[in-house]
């Protein structure tokens, strides 16, 4: 669709990441969708998709915030970031 068009050379975002990794998780994997209070003070900005979904996230330890108890939702993610929670999902499909 148009949409998908127009962002398909955009770079990800960390919120737009979290979306797609806890619907993985969830979806492909068959995990009970989990929520957790989530202490990252930048994070009410996002939709309720991508909240949902990084709550998710986080209570399964999919997702960690920064040491400055931030998640910079709107930040590009390194090839190093994408490869970590890769890990992650992966280590899930062992367990």
């Amino acid at each position: 669709n148009e949409i998908n068009e127009k962002n398909a050379n955009k770079a990800i975002t960390r919120g737009d990441v979290a979306r797609i990794i806890g619907l993985a998780d969830i979806v492909i994997l068959e995990n009970e969708q989990e929520a957790c209070e989530v202490e990252l003070y930048d994070i009410g900005s996002v939709d309720d998709a991508t909240y949902s979904m990084l709550t998710h996230c986080v209570a399964t330890g999919l997702i960690l915030g920064y040491d400055d108890a931030s998640y910079k939702p709107e930040k590009a993610l390194t090839r190093a970031e994408v490869a970590t929670l890769l890990t992650r999902l992966l280590d899930r499909v062992e367990e």
